[in-house]
Order: structure tokens, then C-alpha cells, then sequence
């Protein structure tokens, strides 16, 4: 039975692939790494409130890359923290997406930044094209440069209230009023 066309390119495609040692043909084409939000940006809030957002790293390429864990670094990061269900490496075929949670908590008022990268954990195959190789023939290049995304928080001091609108604020909230309960 003769072979319709669209399976015998389909075909073509996977042996192409094989001699390679490759897992598929999308290990071929070229991965194309995106973060939804570069920088994230916590905006303010106050001292002690936690405020969380999700950053979606994607692949937008024509190609599967592996991922390696994320990379944080910044003297500001006991105040960040990052979850994701993933294990690293991860795999990240052409269209798909990885999740991020990330929350910022500050113990202290002020602006905190931290550092956050992807990377992939493999070289990239591309076809020769002469220069002492063949045409088409797949070689090995550098792994594409990490997705970078600073995380951005700034930190507000509580907000004060005077209980008893003296204009004076009770001791216990940095104020000089022993009695902030009477208008006196």
C-alpha cells in the first residue's frame, strides 16, 4: 500500500531526527524564551503584608529547550520567595509554559530588589553552513543567554492612626502620647 504524502513526511521528519541522537524534531528548531514580566514589579505596600504575583516563563520558539532550576541572587532576597510545582531540568517544548509564585514580604521599610534568571541547561543544534563542515550538518552552539527578571518591592511603614485625633500618636506606634485614647 503506497504511502499517503503527509505521513511519508512525517516520516522523513523522524528519521531525520534519529541519526541525530536526538529525542524529536523539535529538539531542531531554535527555543525562544519569554518572561511575562520583566521586571516584576511588587509595587508599595506595608511592612509586613505579603503581596504575591505569578511570573510565566514561556517558550515561544520552534524549538524544545531544557530549563535548569532558577537562579536568585540580590541582597534583598530573604524578603522574595519563589515556589513552582516544576523539578528542573525541565523540559519546555515549543508553546508551552512554566508557572512562578512569587511573593514579597519585607521586614524592613524601605526598596528591595533580587535577581531572578532562567537558563537552559543544554547547547542548541544548528545546521552548518561550510566552513569546514558540512552543509546541514548539525552542530553544537552555545546555550542562548538567561531570561533575566529583577524583582521590584518597596516597603511602607504601617500606617499610624491617632485614636483620639489630639494630633499625637500613641507610644506603642512611635508616638509621644501616653494616653491615646483620651483628647487631652
Amino acid at each position: 500500500m503506497p504511502l499517503r504524502r503527509p505521513q511519508a513526511v512525517l516520516l522523513a521528519a523522524t528519521l531525520l531526527c534519529v541519526p541525530a541522537g536526538l529525542v524529536g524534531c523539535d529538539d531542531l528548531g531554535a527555543p525562544l524564551l519569554y518572561a511575562d514580566q520583566a521586571p516584576l514589579d511588587f509595587g508599595a505596600s506595608l511592612l509586613g503584608e505579603p503581596q504575591v504575583r505569578t511570573l510565566t516563563l514561556s517558550n515561544f520558539g520552534d524549538g524544545r529547550t531544557y530549563i535548569a532550576p532558577p537562579e536568585s541572587s540580590g541582597e534583598d532576597l530573604p524578603f522574595f520567595t519563589i515556589e513552582t510545582q516544576e523539578t528542573f531540568p525541565r523540559a519546555l517544548g515549543p508553546g508551552e509554559s512554566i508557572e512562578f509564585q512569587v511573593q514579597y514580604r519585607a521586614e524592613t521599610v524601605g526598596a528591595h530588589e533580587a535577581r531572578l534568571s532562567f537558563r537552559s541547561v543544554q547547547a542548541l543544534l544548528v545546521s552548518g553552513g561550510g566552513g569546514g563542515g558540512g552543509a546541514g550538518e548539525q552542530v553544537q552552539a552555545e546555550a542562548p543567554l538567561p531570561i533575566i527578571v529583577d524583582l521590584i518591592g518597596v516597603t511602607l511603614p504601617p500606617t499610624r492612626v491617632d485614636q483620639d485625633g489630639d494630633g499625637f500618636f500613641d507610644l506603642s506606634d512611635g508616638g509621644d502620647d501616653c494616653d491615646d485614647s483620651d483628647p487631652e
